[in-house]
């Protein structure tokens, strides 16, 4: 029913075009089938989900302009080449929940570029899913087009989880010419923050963070993962923070360059095939376990690495270097290195 200049309903709202193939654009005029900021604004609050793009769309998603969703709501472009991108780093916009929305989701079979701010409310999640349909040619990519100045792209939430997923998830990065990028900031109050990576399981898949000034940090659990073990880790100069605990797993060599993890809870790293090198700060107020394959596997902390624990530290592999100046400190429990 329409009442007021608003649209009003129950149940879920479709909105979608009429062939699977045909370009979305949303908050702004653009190609094929559009919704402006005016028709979002006419969208009541009661809808249980509002649905954007079909379940066989290959579309190509435009998110050009700040929106306010009311509803719980799904961005969908799932099959074939299906695409979303959020803004496009020239002008800062803001995509986010308001009021009853409990969730904000956005799937697309390839890649998911995001330039433009994403945050929820109160509960709402938020989930960005790339290489939904697993084929392994969908990348999420997070401030690629912001360049190298001081521009920030903040995405968070108040006590939602956060997902990212993608064959490759790039954080301030230009996955094509491997070029810090942006300024990501990945926030929650207390939402738990989940990271996959590899979704086609083939090994190539893997996640670049890599600028000083980008962060994730919540004061839920942070796991960061290869969702099918493989892959590469590349963590550069940047924060990680989970207070609950950190977890990074299952990826074939991991390297942390400059980078900062820290958790009022236990920081695991594990299921690691061939090595992990670090040049960074581990530091928890619980225990630290670093472990690699009993065979194959290379524990190498650099000069200038800092792994401190309150309580224990575990490092196990089949091989375990530590450079003369790398530090390793457990202020009241044990350390451990097989």
């Amino acid at each position: 029913s329409k009442s007021r200049g608003l649209v009003r309903g129950f149940g879920q709202l479709l909105l979608q075009p009429f062939t699977p193939s045909q370009t979305i654009t949303l908050g702004g005029p653009g190609a094929g089938f559009e919704l402006t900021t005016g028709e979002f604004g006419a969208l009541g609050d009661n809808f249980s989900q509002v649905i954007i793009g079909r379940a066989d769309g290959s579309h190509t998603v435009s998110i050009t302009e700040s929106l306010s969703f009311r509803d719980a709501t799904l961005v969908r472009a799932p099959q074939g080449h299906g695409s979303v991108s959020i803004g496009s780093g020239a002008a800062p916009i803001t995509v986010q929940t308001v009021g009853r929305a409990d969730s904000l989701r956005i799937e697309a079979a390839d890649g998911i570029a995001v330039d433009g701010h994403l945050k929820t409310v109160g509960r709402a999640s938020l989930e960005l899913l790339a290489d939904f349909d697993g084929n392994g040619v969908g990348d999420l990519l997070l401030g690629q087009n912001l360049g190298i100045t001081n521009k920030v792209l903040s995405i968070g939430t108040e006590s939602g989880a956060i997902t990212l997923q993608g064959e490759n998830v790039a954080i301030g990065v230009d996955v094509n010419g491997q070029k810090t990028a942006g300024i990501v900031n990945v926030r929650s109050l207390s939402g738990d923050v989940e990271l996959r990576t590899n979704t086609d399981a083939d090994n190539d898949g893997g996640l670049m963070f890599r600028h000083l000034k980008s962060s994730i940090i919540t004061n839920g659990f942070v796991n960061v993962a290869s969702a099918n073990y493989g892959g590469v880790a590349d963590l550069g100069p940047g924060i990680i923070t989970g207070n609950r605990g950190v977890s990074i797993s299952d990826f074939e060599s991991l390297e942390a360059q400059a980078t900062k993890v820290n958790s009022k809870g236990a920081i695991t790293v594990d299921a690691l095939s061939a090595t992990f090198r670090a040049k960074s700060a581990f530091k928890s107020l619980a225990e630290i376990q670093v472990t690699g394959d009993a065979a194959t596997g290379i524990i190498s902390l650099e000069t200038g690495s800092a792994v401190t624990a309150l309580k224990s530290i575990l490092l196990e592999a089949a091989q375990v270097q530590r450079a003369a100046g790398a530090i390793v400190k457990e202020k009241s429990g044990t350390l451990n290195q097989i």
